[in-house]
Parts: C-alpha cells; structure tokens; sequence
C-alpha cells in the first residue's frame, strides 16, 4: 500500500542535509497531512486506495476514483482543503513555522498544473462539460443525420 522509491530516499538524505533551519519536519507533516485529506475523502466518498507512492517529486496515489464529478471533485480537493484547515488552526495557536508550511502546500496544490490538485480539479469540473458538449453535438448530428441515413442506408424492401 506505501511504496517508497530510492529516489524518495535520496531527495529526503540531500534535504535533510541542506535543512539548516530545520524546516523539513514541518514540510514533510504538512505533506503528511496533505495525503490523510485525500485518503479520508477517498474513503468517505467511496473510492478505494490501492497504493500511496512516494517519489523524489512527491507523493502519488493510486486510487479507484468514487462515481460522480462531485465526489471526484471533493477528493481531489480534500489534500489542500486539510492543509487550509490545519493552516488556520496551526496559526491561531501560534505555531506559525507548521502553519506557513501548510500554508504553501495549500497554495502550491491549487495551481493548476498536472499531476497538482488545482489541475486535477479543473480538469474534473471540465470533463462533465465536454462530455455534456459531445453529448449535444452527438445528438445534434443524429437530428441532422438521421433523415439521409434513412434515404440513402435504408433497409431494401425486397421488392425489385
């Protein structure tokens, strides 16, 4: 269910040894947290988890999406929505260092760049538009098409 590449292990060595300021732990928390926002909504939308990978450039799920755009949508959101949240819990507590770091991975997971969450979403909220386009032009064909199939593809009678 977790795999950790060498790359992972590798970036985390060379971050750790350039971390003079200790940031890392924060970071890696948040990123932590990050995850466990997709997991849970995964899991209480109805999708399923097959694998959490995690990489030199990130962490990466492979999962069974839920059925609907919405729950999709919310799954895809749920990693920025935990950052955002812990965000503002983090401040008002006065950790500031672990909340300006999920701070950025809120921000930073809302661009909209693949594989980001930002994209993911978009691309989620455009997929039902274009299918609902293709699904009018389809039909809008069939109208258009429909009477010259008839003519010209009709059925012989049998009758010469």
């Amino acid at each position: 269910m977790l795999e950790v590449t060498d790359g992972a292990l590798l970036m985390l060595a060379l971050l750790l040894f350039f971390d003079s300021e200790g940031l890392l732990p924060s970071f890696l928390a948040a990123a932590a947290f990050h995850e466990l926002g997709h997991v849970l909504a995964l899991w209480a939308t109805g999708g399923k988890l097959r694998r959490l990978r995690l990489s030199a450039v990130g962490g990466r799920m492979d999962c069974v999406l839920p059925s609907g755009r919405l729950r999709c949508f919310a799954v895809h959101l749920a990693g920025p929505a935990a950052n955002l949240a812990a965000f503002l819990l983090l401040r008002a507590a006065g950790a500031y260092l672990f909340a300006g770091a999920n701070f950025v991975l809120f921000g930073f997971n809302l661009l909209p760049v693949s594989p980001l969450d930002g994209y993911s979403c978009l691309e989620t909220l455009a997929a039902e538009r274009r299918g609902a386009a293709k699904k009018r032009r389809a039909f809008a064909s069939r109208l258009y098409y429909a009477p010259l199939e008839h003519i010209f593809f009709a059925p012989e009678t049998g009758s010469h």
